[in-house]
């Protein structure tokens, strides 16, 4: 009940004239503790976007180019509904390398998942909604679906450099270790 508690100190301040320092020196703890506990609480409420256009293709482009996955060209013969068909949707919306345009990739690659039935394509259908989740903040998500994905896969490296690397922004050097490791012995 701190902000009840802050109300009735700041009463008590307003009586004494603002004279008792413990008082006062309530009033500021306590005033502290409202706002950390309304901050947490907006930025919980918020919604994670993306970051800009241009920081999400830079990350992107810091990985080696590669087409996209046999079967999954834009010429591939895809029901748009389908696992494999929201995958090729998340593919080609990145080409466009805009805001609106990554949005729709990530909403594509949550979705393939969400359908499923993706066969050979779901290593990559993780590393991409992993890729994204982390791009918005969402580490732990991030962290989860790139482990998926190098269960699945463990030939895609991009999911053993992308978890390395969030391991290293999270701190958690001893993992990057044995990251190093299983990267060397594939």
């Amino acid at each position: 009940m701190y902000s009840e508690a802050l109300l009735d100190y700041t009463a008590s301040c307003i009586i004494d004239g603002f004279r008792n320092e413990q008082s006062a020196a309530s009033v500021e703890r306590l005033l502290k503790t409202v706002a950390e506990n309304k901050a947490k609480a907006i930025i919980t409420k918020k919604d994670k976007k993306l970051p800009s256009a241009t920081f999400v293709t830079n990350y992107l482009q810091s990985f080696r180019p590669k087409a996209p996955p046999k079967g999954l060209e834009e010429a591939a013969d895809l029901e748009d509904d389908s696992g494999k068909g929201q995958l090729r949707a998340g593919i080609m919306a990145m080409s466009s390398r805009t805001g609106e345009a990554y949005e729709k990739a990530a909403k594509c690659f949550e979705k393939a998942l969400d359908i499923g039935d993706l066969d050979e394509h779901e290593a990559f259908a993780y590393n991409m909604r992993g890729t994204f989740a982390y791009l918005r903040g969402e580490n732990e998500g991030a962290l989860s679906d790139l482990s998926k994905s190098i269960e699945l896969q463990p030939s895609l490296t991009q999911s053993f450099i992308k978890r390395a690397s969030m391991h290293l922004e999270l701190g958690k050097g001893l993992l990057i270790f044995e990251e190093r490791n299983l990267l060397t012995c594939l």
